[in-house]
């Protein structure tokens, strides 16, 4: 293919690394990169088609929502129907900044759409990204191996240590890290001797990366379990096609659950839907409390949830959700 139609898409704010890559390579490699002031799907989904785009980066939730637009629309996603809207010329869907669904990722692949997770922030540039051909490595949202001549790495535990293995906050320090930040107008240069906290929540096995969540989402129970916001929201996915839109936040260290029902007709039935998945669960990890918003779930211009804008709604008894019993 000439370097003329090679065309990337890419959905994330120019200064978040992922849209700082393509501008700083295509000018070398040729080719175009495409850029939209919309995240409506179906925009999103004419773009890609009509503009023939190759590749597109972006977060899990746009990847989850164009599948159940397609859903939705059209009855199914199967790999002619997702080729259908997508268009033939797709051939890479690049996540990042959250953790892929496994759903999301085998319906792409089964598309012969080949799904990779990376892993990386301003701070630090692009650390790995998973390649692996093996469909499995990546359907387990393994975002690619760690560990580098480039870098050092640890997990910080919950006690303070620091180990290389293991479950924690993801510590990086190398050349890669950012050298210093403008405060007010003046360069503050940081130490490179200390780590750069990436407030990630990871797993490391085998110089395996797995992202969990962040820092701030984690949930420490009454029994000292962590408990990751983005996992235990994982196991409800499935009840996002039945016209609803929910999140997962820590209140008074426990998980709450929020709702919002476009269809008041549906509402029994998605909050059986969720008493049956939540009573499958491990019971520390299982939702404590569930709320039925009469209002859309906040969230801010690049859709991720105000999950602070909502526990004060929780906290104010505010008269626009509705606790019911589980």
């Amino acid at each position: 293919m000439s370097k003329q139609t090679k065309k990337t898409m890419s959905l994330f704010k120019f200064h978040h690394i992922a849209s700082v890559l393509p501008n700083f390579m295509y000018p070398y490699i040729g080719g175009t990169i495409v850029y939209t002031d919309t995240l409506r799907i179906k925009t999103l989904l004419d773009l890609i088609n009509k503009q023939k785009v190759q590749n597109v980066y972006a977060v899990p939730m746009i990847w989850d929502s164009m599948l159940k637009y397609i859903s939705g629309t059209y009855g199914d996603v199967e790999p002619e129907t997702i080729r259908k809207v997508f268009g033939d010329n797709l051939k890479l869907a690049l996540m990042g900044a959250a953790k892929a669904t496994i759903e999301t990722v085998e319906i792409l692949n089964k598309a012969g759409i080949f799904t990779t997770s990376a892993y990386g922030m301003t701070e630090i540039g692009s650390l790995t990204s998973n390649i692996d051909k093996n469909a499995e490595s990546r359907n387990r949202g393994i975002v690619g191996k760690i560990g580098s001549k480039f870098y050092d790495f640890k997990i910080k535990k919950s006690d303070g240590t620091l180990v290389t293995t293991g479950e924690g906050e993801l510590l990086v320090r190398g050349d890669m890290v950012y050298h210093s930040q403008l405060v007010d107008g003046v360069e503050i240069e940081r130490n490179s001797s200390e780590y750069f906290c990436t407030g990630d929540m990871v797993k490391i096995e085998n110089c395996e990366l797995t992202i969990l969540g962040r820092v701030k989402d984690v949930i420490v129970n009454s029994s000292g379990e962590n408990i990751y916001i983005d996992q235990l929201e994982s196991k409800f996915y499935g009840i996002k096609d039945e016209g609803m839109d929910f999140t997962i936040i820590g209140f008074e260290d426990e998980p709450v659950m929020i709702v919002y029902v476009a269809d008041e007709n549906n509402l029994k039935n998605i909050i059986d839907k969720i008493i049956e998945i939540n009573n499958s669960l491990e019971i520390y990890t299982r939702i404590a409390k569930l709320y039925i918003s009469r209002d859309n779930i906040e969230k801010t211009s690049t859709g991720k949830i105000k999950r602070n804008e909502i526990a004060k709604r929780i906290a104010s008894n505010d008269e626009s959700i509705e606790l019911v019993k589980l």
